[in-house]
């Protein structure tokens, strides 16, 4: 039976590859939603919630700061509402946007974008 399956998906892949958009919304590869963050002392505080209908071959998230990828992706979730603390950054404007990976390490389209103001240390 696992056989079969593997065949299965190893030809939908291919298939996937060679004849669609893979980053189609239809395909489950939906951006992370309704991203909110709070400032605080050297850190900022986000939640988010998962994409609508994230297929099967979603493998976590990824947090973009000033427009560059920071922080390990994030696994093993499975709420519905996401929280996550990105510590240790300088004083300032941040803006950030969250990603959601796919199969194959392939992002989805940014989340909503926010600013936060992080405050400096005293």
């Amino acid at each position: 039976m696992n056989y079969l399956k593997s065949i299965f998906l190893f030809t939908v892949c291919v298939y996937c590859l060679s004849s669609c958009d893979i980053t189609d919304p239809k395909l489950g590869h939906n951006p992370p939603k309704n991203l909110v963050g709070t400032a605080g002392i050297e850190e900022a505080a986000l939640s988010w919630e998962k994409p609508k209908n994230p297929n099967l071959y979603f493998s976590g998230y990824h947090i973009y700061m000033n427009g560059t990828k920071i922080e390990p992706k994030i696994t093993n979730v499975t709420n519905k509402k996401i929280t996550h603390t990105v510590r240790g950054i300088t004083a300032g404007v941040k803006v950030f946007y969250i990603r959601a990976e796919y199969e194959l390490g392939l992002e989805s389209e940014p989340s909503n974008t926010i600013t936060v103001i992080v405050l400096p240390a005293l």
